[in-house]
C-alpha cells in the first residue's frame, strides 16, 4: 500500500471469500517477485487463510489437500526465501477503521465490478457449496409457487419423504400399483397436460374446466377428485 500500487482482479462468481483472500496474497507475492524488496510483510484479515499458510509452512497440512491458491502461495514463498527475501504475515481485524484494511475493502468492491478478469480455478468444495445454494434457492422458489389448494400442505410436510420409504410402504403390492406410483413420480401418466404436449388432444384443460390437467391439479385442486383427496390427506396425516 505504501507504493500506491493496487491490483484489481474480477474473480469467478463461485469463488469463496477464503479463496479470494488467498488469491489476494498470491497476487501480492507475484508482484514482489518482480521487485527488489529485502523483506515483506503481508497483512490480511482472513484468519483461516493465514492459519492454512502457517500450517503448511510447519508441515501440518498435506500439500495435495490444500486449496489450490494456498499451494501457489507456498511455492512463491519458497522462491522468495531462496532469493533471501524475508516473508512475514500479519493478521489485522476487519471493519474497525484500520486505514489499509478499509482501503483494501473498497478496492475489492471496485474490482468485483471493473477488475481484470482472472478466470481463477474453482475448487470442488466451492462448486458443491454453489450447487447447494442454487438447489436451496430453487426449492424455496418451488415452495413459494404453491398455494393451499395446489399442494402447499403436502410440500410443507412431506417434501423430504425419501423414495426408499415409499418403496418399503409398497412392499407386497401388485406390480400394477408399483407401476402407477412410478408413473406418478415421473409424471409419465396419460393425463391431458402430457397428451396435449404430445399433440394427442386439442386442449390440456381438465374435464372440470378450471386448470390444465396435470398431476398437481388432480391431486390438490380438481373438484372432481375432492373426496378422494380428502381421504388421501387423512392418510398422510
Amino acid at each position: 500500500m505504501e507504493t500506491g500500487i493496487a491490483g484489481l482482479y474480477k474473480l469467478n462468481d463461485q469463488t469463496s471469500s477464503y479463496s479470494a483472500e488467498a488469491i489476494a496474497i498470491e497476487r501480492a507475492l507475484d508482484y514482489v517477485l518482480t521487485q527488489s524488496f529485502k523483506s515483506l510483510n503481508i497483512c490480511s484479515d482472513s484468519r483461516n487463510c493465514l492459519l492454512a499458510i502457517q500450517n503448511s509452512v510447519a508441515g501440518l497440512s498435506k500439500r495435495n489437500g490444500l486449496n489450490h491458491w494456498v499451494n501457489e502461495i507456498m511455492e512463491k514463498i519458497i522462491v522468495l526465501q531462496d532469493k533471501g527475501i524475508n516473508v512475514r504475515f500479519s493478521w489485522c481485524p476487519s471493519h474497525i477503521g484500520i486505514l489499509g484494511n478499509e482501503k483494501a475493502d473498497k478496492l475489492a468492491k471496485t474490482a468485483s465490478r471493473t477488475g481484470l478478469p482472472l478466470n481463477n480455478k474453482i475448487s470442488l468444495s466451492e462448486i458443491s457449496i454453489t450447487q447447494r445454494l442454487q438447489y436451496r434457492e430453487l426449492d424455496d422458489r418451488f415452495r413459494e409457487c404453491f398455494k393451499l389448494s395446489t399442494g402447499e400442505y403436502y410440500i410443507n410436510r412431506f417434501n423430504n419423504l425419501k423414495i426408499t420409504q415409499v418403496k418399503n410402504l409398497m412392499k407386497g403390492e401388485k406390480r400394477a400399483n408399483l407401476v402407477l406410483v412410478s408413473r406418478l413420480v415421473t409424471r409419465y401418466m396419460c393425463i391431458k397436460e402430457r397428451l396435449f404436449r404430445m399433440k394427442m388432444v386439442e386442449s390440456p384443460v381438465c374435464m372440470c374446466g378450471e386448470h390444465p390437467q396435470d398431476i398437481n391439479h388432480i391431486f390438490w385442486a380438481c373438484p372432481l377428485t375432492k373426496d378422494i383427496r380428502m381421504n388421501f390427506i387423512k392418510i398422510l396425516k
